[in-house]
Formats: C-alpha cells, sequence, structure tokens
C-alpha cells in the first residue's frame, strides 16, 4: 500500500542520514587562566564544509557558527571577542576564565555527511613558587627538620621532593629528615606541579642544621 511505501521511505532516509553521521571519541583539554586553548576540529582531506555549529553544554548556547560562507563568532556575551576561528574551523578561545570551564560540542556538515565533536575544558592557574616552612631541633649531633612545601593556588596540585642524590620516596607536601652532619650541606628540592604547569624552589639545610 501506499503507507507502507512511505512507511518504508522515511526508513530508508533516516537509516542513510545515520550511517552519514559520525561522533569523535571526548576531547580532554586542559587550559590556563588568561591564556589562550584550541578546540581542534578535524576535516577530512577534500571535504566541502557547509555548516559549523559551536555550543557550549554548560549554558546550552550557541557560541560560534559558519553557515552559508559566512562566520559568525559573537553570539554569546561570555564570549565577546574571545573567540577565533582558523581556516580548518578550528576554534581558540583566548583570555581564558574559570567560567569557560565546561563540555562543548562542534556540529560539522559537510557534502559527505555530518560529524559530531566533544571537548571537556578544564582551566587551571599556574601554580605559583612553591613556598617552604621549617620547623626542626637539634639532638647530640642530629638535626631534625620537617618541611612544608605550599603555593597559592592548591588545585590539583601535586608535591615531589628530591635531592642532589636523585629524587626522595616521599609523596606531598610535607617532608620529615633526620640528619647527620655529613648532610648538613645538601639541599633539597620541592617541585609542585598541576595539569599545565610546574614550579620549583630549593633550600640548603645548612642554614638550618
Amino acid at each position: 500500500s501506499s503507507c507502507y511505501f512511505l512507511n518504508l521511505f522515511i526508513f530508508s532516509f533516516s537509516a542513510v542520514g545515520q550511517s552519514n553521521m559520525q561522533t569523535s571519541p571526548k576531547l580532554a583539554l586542559n587550559g590556563i587562566l588568561g591564556e589562550s586553548i584550541l578546540l581542534p576540529l578535524k576535516i577530512n582531506p577534500g571535504s566541502s564544509v557547509t555548516k559549523v555549529l559551536w555550543t557550549s553544554k554548560r549554558t546550552g548556547r550557541l557560541i560560534a557558527q559558519f553557515i552559508a560562507g559566512k562566520l559568525e563568532v559573537d553570539l554569546d556575551k561570555d564570549f565577546n571577542n574571545r573567540l577565533q576561528f582558523f581556516k580548518n574551523f578550528t576554534l581558540q578561545i583566548i583570555q581564558l576564565k574559570m567560567q569557560d570551564r565546561g563540555e562543548y560540542k562542534a556540529q560539522l556538515i559537510t557534502h559527505e555527511g555530518q560529524m559530531i565533536h566533544d571537548y571537556n575544558l578544564e582551566v587551571y592557574e599556574r601554580v605559583s613558587t612553591p613556598k617552604i616552612v621549617t620547623d626542626n631541633f637539634t639532638n647530640d649531633g642530629t638535626c631534625f627538620i620537617s618541611l612544608r612545601c605550599s603555593v597559592e593556588d592548591r588545585s590539583q596540585v601535586q608535591y615531589n621532593w628530591s635531592s642532589e642524590g636523585g629524587h626522595l620516596p616521599v609523596s606531598g607536601a610535607v617532608l620529615n629528615l633526620t640528619l647527620k652532619p655529613e648532610d648538613y650541606d645538601k639541599a633539597v628540592t620541592c617541585t609542585a606541579s598541576n595539569p599545565v604547569s610546574t614550579e620549583s624552589m630549593s633550600l640548603p639545610l645548612s642554614v638550618y642544621c
């Protein structure tokens, strides 16, 4: 019947559309507060792009688009003058803010079909130069010293300790040492790192022992 033929046509059309839609694995990105980040878009060589839609999943709003040869980037006031497009439609967010964290989606439409790219963006401050606070005392020629390393922004910061002899098997901000006089001329280094930066500070032990 005509109804059966229509249903079959709709099913066939839908199946073709679905087969031409591809979704790429979600890409995790780490950005630095106040700096820029690229949200890369991969396009198959020779593809003719007809439309690109960039959406912030956090707000559900369209932030940039390319339609009929026209590019628009100031669609969301939160990103005014902070978005740039490259020739391959990769999107750049400049002057990153903490509120830029979250998920983004790029919908790419070509004559061959549709491609969805998902991104998860985290924004961090650069780690500040570590500070080391000490507490020490000496007893019968043995120096006992406790060192505490800290930075201003502690978001996802990891601490490691090392000396001239190499890495010390301590994880965490506090290092406790028991030193003999022959060790007093050594120095220890605290290294603080987060997903976007690393900073170190060294301390000569002779100052305290």
